[in-house]
């Protein structure tokens, strides 16, 4: 197994760290082989990730304007201090599979067949207008599964002809979707001298 952490390097303005991850995963593998003749392997794996990403602009390079008031320019393009945003940009993953491969040998022909299965799910949480108003959002879920099966006939090994026959068989799925709110500070993008008149922010 394998765990991994990482609190992020930037700092958001009057909060904590950002640009964080977390991801922890494990394998295992068994094999049985009750005779001479049968041979089993079975394995599955599982990983987990939680990532907070998005914000790669420092405060510096924000503008003073009425939409980014809340990031104040300080001079210093090297602080890695970013604008509070009213919603992470956030992505999260997770990710398993499983696999059988059974090798039967009767003599005058083996047969081999490996089975597998695989699984993602994966989320990511957007803040469109990255700042601290609630102006759009979005969100974009994703799975993806598979599914193979190969199978395999073979000759015995060390003969004059040696043949191979099979056949492999492989379907996906993949979903996905993207879906955005607009938030009460929209009235901003529209006419920035309303701002006055716009519902109080979102607290980042």
């Amino acid at each position: 197994g394998a765990y991994r952490a990482q609190d992020g390097y930037d700092v958001e303005r009057g909060g904590g760290r950002v640009n964080g991850s977390k991801s922890y995963a494990f394998q295992s593998q068994l094999r049985f082989r009750p005779t001479d003749n049968i041979d089993l392997w079975v394995s599955g794996d599982y990983q987990k990730d939680d990532n907070r990403t998005g914000y790669t602009d420092p405060v510096a390079d924000f503008g003073s304007g009425v939409i980014y008031r809340g990031a104040a320019n300080d001079g210093n393009g090297f602080d890695r201090v970013v604008p509070r945003r009213n919603d992470l940009n956030r992505e999260t993953r997770e990710v398993w599979g499983v696999a059988g491969h059974i090798d039967l040998d009767f003599n005058a022909v083996k047969v081999s067949s490996i089975t597998a299965y695989r699984s993602i799910d994966s989320l990511f949480n957007r803040d469109g207008d990255n700042t601290q108003f609630n102006i759009i959002t979005g969100v974009q879920p994703v799975t993806y599964h598979q599914f193979s099966q190969e199978l395999r006939l073979l000759s015995p090994t060390g003969g004059t002809f040696e043949w191979q026959v099979g056949g492999y068989y492989f379907k996906d799925q993949r979903r996905s979707s993207d879906a955005n709110a607009i938030g009460p500070d929209f009235i901003l993008t529209v006419n920035p001298g309303l701002a006055a008149f716009a519902p109080p922010l979102v607290p980042g």
